[in-house]
């Protein structure tokens, strides 16, 4: 078989619901890996925030992070990826715009910092827990100097579908935006043009392989690019319906190692982890 870029969603995708990967998803990987395939990692979360899963499951290649706005190579410093930001006048009206909207918190990720509204329950646990000197709180648009390459708006989710509409009207062919992966109800916002593929698609030449060799999983709307130019796009078990339409196929949930086992049968993998 042709050997296969595998990019891999984490929330909701390669993370079970208590945010860790499965030892079988693990060990079914490292196998994919040691048969000459090649694994990548295609997320919503910032750097900080999944680096932990970079390095458990012992990559060297690029990351996607932010849906696309950021690729870069952690084991190669000099790797030529990019940071598309948010330029920092739409970022203040976007500010100026979310004070008359109905929502939980905002967020703003500039460089390797995060800087949040309010510090309340609606603040995500897994960036609680990164580096507290990474975490800002306060009024944004008295923080927010330079240009952010992500905000995020915290909603229920009914109440982030009204919201997705008003951004269309007011920031359309300016900011792009996609739904987090469960549990979590935000809606992040880039720079238009951006997305999962986007990133991917350079990512996959530098690593020597067509977007038709790319095998992606995701779960939620912001894999749908990724799913759709892959040369084969798995949806989760776990996947909203449109994900799974937009899909070439559908895998079991990530809670019953949905990755692993769709590779272990698709791949012909010789050797296999334990299902137990």
């Amino acid at each position: 078989m042709t050997k296969k870029l595998i990019a891999i969603d984490l929330d909701g995708t390669t993370l079970r619901n208590d945010a860790t990967i499965s030892l079988v998803t693990k060990q079914t990987l490292a196998i994919a890996r040691e048969q000459g395939h090649t694994v990548m990692i295609a997320t919503g979360r910032p750097y900080r925030m999944s680096k932990h899963f970079y390095d458990e499951l012992q990559l060297d290649t690029p990351i996607v992070n932010f849906n696309g706005a950021y690729l870069h190579n952690p084991k190669q410093p000099n790797y030529k990826g990019y940071r598309q930001n948010i330029d920092l006048k739409t970022a203040h009206e976007l500010f100026d715009f979310s004070q008359s909207l109905e929502l939980n918190n905002v967020i703003a990720e500039v460089n390797d910092s995060a800087f949040i509204l309010r510090d309340d329950e609606s603040v995500p646990q897994n960036m609680r827990d990164s580096d507290p000197r990474f975490i800002h709180f306060g009024q944004l648009t008295q923080l927010i100097t330079n240009d952010p390459t992500a905000i995020m708006f915290s909603a229920g989710n009914e109440q982030l579908k009204l919201i997705k509409k008003q951004l269309d009207d007011a920031f359309s062919g300016i900011i792009e935006h996609r739904s987090w992966g469960k549990p979590y109800e935000y809606l992040e916002l880039t720079k238009s043009g951006l997305n999962k593929a986007v990133a991917l698609r350079h990512a996959a030449k530098d690593l020597g392989f067509t977007m038709n060799d790319v095998i992606a999983f995701g779960d939620a709307d912001n894999d749908w690019e990724m799913l759709d130019e892959a040369g084969l796009g798995v949806a989760m078990g776990n996947a909203d319906a449109e994900t799974k339409r937009i899909a070439n196929t559908v895998t079991l949930s990530n809670e019953e190692h949905g990755i692993a086992q769709f590779l272990t049968e698709y791949l012909n993998l010789k050797k296999k982890a334990f299902f137990g």
